[in-house]
């Protein structure tokens, strides 16, 4: 699991929401988002889209399978470089 803070002004909105869903349904394990204790579907824009993720809060990122650390830095490093 690693973590991430958002640093977007406007927070992770429809854009960098649709990146997030994409890159993780093309894998094939499971991709969890959490805010906090609550758990979001990495795969599922709405749900990443409900987190209501704004500027400077943490994210942590967890990917269960094969090849998991790689695919969350990926996903970290789409949330480190979303231009407002």
């Amino acid at each position: 699991m690693v973590e991430a803070i958002v640093k977007s002004k406007n927070g992770i909105h429809a854009r960098p929401a649709s990146m997030i869903a994409d890159i993780s349904s093309k894998y094939q394990g499971e991709i969890n988002l959490y805010k906090g204790d609550k758990k979001y579907n990495g795969k599922s824009i709405m749900s990443i889209m409900s987190m209501g993720l704004q500027e400077a809060e943490q994210v942590k990122i967890e990917a269960i399978g094969d090849q998991s650390e790689q695919m969350e830095l990926k996903i970290k490093e789409i949330i480190d470089h979303i231009i407002d």
